[in-house]
């Protein structure tokens, strides 16, 4: 009887906490506080149209203030020519924690881009919106940075 018992509180313990699982956690809105710090960042990619087509990759560091600015310090590969750039820009993070941004390199590439957040350990998802670019960029939060 008791091995019975033992076995339903079991079942009801694992049935519970299941449905807990699977119940969306209550998020509170997102806003541009919600980027700030320190990101390690990589892209990859490539450029399609006419004007300079080939593959792209980076990496860098981002810094963004929480108030929709942000700079930045790269390596990055043009069609395999390395170069050192600095960058600055700015985003607008919505209350689904989706949201857009640009930015200026110090070599005068302009590039757009849209990005999703994902909490815990903090990444930001994004993909450059230029016509003519495939490039996915990810940001990985750098804690006690």
């Amino acid at each position: 009887m008791k091995r019975i018992m033992s076995i339903r509180v079991a079942v009801i313990v694992f049935a519970g906490l299941f449905a807990l699982s699977v119940v969306p956690n209550a998020q509170a809105a997102c806003s541009n506080k919600d980027l700030k710090g320190s990101f390690g960042m990589i892209w990859t990619g490539t450029r399609i149209d006419a004007e300079n087509p080939g593959p792209r990759a980076g990496v860098g560091l981002l810094i963004a203030d929480g108030n929709g600015g942000f700079s930045s310090s790269a390596t990055k590969s043009t069609n395999g020519t390395i170069i050192e750039v600095t960058g600055t820009g700015t985003y607008t993070v919505n209350s689904d924690c989706t949201g857009s941004g640009a930015v200026t390199d110090s070599d005068g590439e302009v590039r757009s881009f849209n990005f999703v957040i994902i909490p815990l350990p903090q990444e930001v998802l994004c993909i450059q919106t230029d016509p003519g670019r495939v490039v996915t960029i990810t940001l990985t939060k750098r804690y006690g940075m």
